[in-house]
């Protein structure tokens, strides 16, 4: 597999605009597995479970005079979440794509205010069987909100 990865800082803009950043990532990797059987039978798949063989992320920063923000996109492939014999009852978590945000401010060196939306989108996460069965379950956004101290 590999991983390609980039990161920039726009100081070269004017003034506020110099806090500007942008990040992004795609990953793509492929493995198999026979599951340690030693039956003759042939494996219902050699996908390997929970293993993600795709993923992307891209964003949006900016931190200015105590604000920082940031938005972010993130897309994660298809993969085996539940394994069995049987290939019509393979189970795949689908492809889902997401987005985030969070502010914060920098009131004192110790006091930061923070505010994080996960899933702004309401992205659901669903599942699927080579059989066609299909189920899906919404994870709502979900909002935290607080004050981080440093010592």
């Amino acid at each position: 597999g590999f991983e390609l990865g980039y990161q920039q800082r726009f100081e070269f803009l004017p003034g506020p605009l110099a806090g500007l950043s942008f990040f992004g990532s795609y990953t793509w990797l492929r493995t198999e597995g026979d599951y340690g059987s030693t039956s003759t039978a042939v494996p219902s798949t050699k996908d390997v479970l929970n293993f993600i063989p795709e993923a992307i992320n891209a964003g949006l920063s900016y931190s200015y005079r105590g604000f920082g923000a940031r938005v972010s996109w993130n897309r994660t492939g298809q993969y085996l979440n539940s394994y069995n014999a049987n290939p019509a009852l393979l189970r795949y978590t689908d492809r889902r794509e997401m987005w985030d945000a969070s502010i914060s401010y920098r009131l004192r060196k110790s006091h930061t205010f923070f505010i994080d939306v996960r899933n702004i989108s309401n992205s659901p996460r669903s599942w699927s069987r080579p059989a066609g069965l299909t189920n899906a379950y919404i994870f709502f956004m979900s909002v935290n909100f607080g004050v981080k101290r440093e010592f």
